[in-house]
């Protein structure tokens, strides 16, 4: 069982049985962090921040943990989740925050001088093709927690011997 703490309406509850996730919502307006050119201009962007103001309180044992998954409604966007999938152990009680990378396109960017003269190239954030305070950013998935402190690991097998399959790597068996 998971309780919230504190965010209950950032959480969407899903539209249909059998759904897997639960739709956060942003409770903040995006902070964008960058080195910024000037008042709208990045010369790079480190992350789009949301804040969804959601803080869980697990009840122990700690059988629960959470994984946030990009919606498919990203794809309209200039956003992809930072990190990919977020984790958020069955302990974590503070806010969730969500980071996107921003994906600048073409109509994004420009030239300037900067104070050598030099052409540099900044870009800015297109309002349109990021979430807003109040838009539906990602998902969450509730997934059964293994305790690890008390699984088995495997000692390292000294003279394995080689398989069939080769060591090559990624893409190394052919397209």
């Amino acid at each position: 069982m998971i309780n919230v703490l504190e965010g209950l309406e950032y959480l969407k509850a899903p539209s249909n049985k059998g759904d897997a996730g639960i739709d956060i919502i942003s409770a903040s307006n995006p902070v964008v962090s960058g080195e910024l050119w000037d008042d709208a201009w990045y010369k790079s962007i480190s992350f789009i921040e949301y804040d969804t103001k959601i803080k869980l309180d697990h009840v122990k044992p700690f059988s629960k943990y959470a994984l946030i998954f990009p919606r498919s409604s990203l794809s309209k966007y200039n956003l992809s989740l930072a990190n990919s999938v977020g984790v958020i152990d069955s302990g974590y009680s503070n806010s969730i925050k969500v980071r996107f990378n921003y994906l600048f396109q073409p109509e994004d960017l420009r030239g300037m001088k900067n104070d050598a003269g030099e052409i540099v190239s900044v870009g800015c954030v297109n309002p349109h093709r990021i979430y807003k305070k109040g838009d539906r950013i990602a998902q969450m998935i509730f997934l059964d927690h293994q305790d690890l402190q008390r699984l088995s690991f495997y000692k390292l097998i000294k003279n394995k011997p080689s398989l069939d399959r080769g060591q090559g790597g990624f893409g190394s068996t052919g397209k």
